[in-house]
This record gives structure tokens, sequence and C-alpha cells, in this order.
């Protein structure tokens, strides 16, 4: 988020969602059955990128970034 004021930006603000310490596991146990294990988000790319590497690359097969609702359908 931005705060611009007279077209000047004046503060930034970046957000993250915290990624449950159990996550990890949950994902490898799902590769692990042969689930594809896929995000979809309504988040821009930059946001998208930082859970990938969050969470550890590998244990997502794709992520799909800045969609609207009726779009996360897969």
């Amino acid at each position: 988020s931005w705060l611009i004021v007279d077209g000047k930006t004046i503060l930034g603000l970046a957000a993250s969602d915290q990624i449950r310490p159990e996550a990890p596991k949950a994902l490898d146990e799902l590769h692990e059955m042969g689930v594809q294990v896929v995000v979809l988000t309504g988040d821009n790319q930059g946001a998208a990128s930082s859970l990938h590497q969050r969470l550890g690359k590998g244990r997502l097969d794709d992520i799909y970034h800045s969609l609207k609702p009726e779009d996360k359908v897969y």
C-alpha cells in the first residue's frame, strides 16, 4: 500500500501473511501422496513470489497471482 499526498509518495507499506509452522511439512506430505499443490491468490506477483520463497521452492507445483475471486477455480 502507498500513501501519496499531492502526487508525492509519502509512505510505502507491505504486509505478508504468516506461514503456519506446520505448513511446510503438510505440503511435503501432500507431495508424497502424489497431490499437486497449486496456490491461487489475488495478491500481486511480488507477494506471490515471496510466499513461494518462504515456503521453499519445490513445495508448490504452481502459483497464480493477481486473480479476481471468480478466477480462482482451478
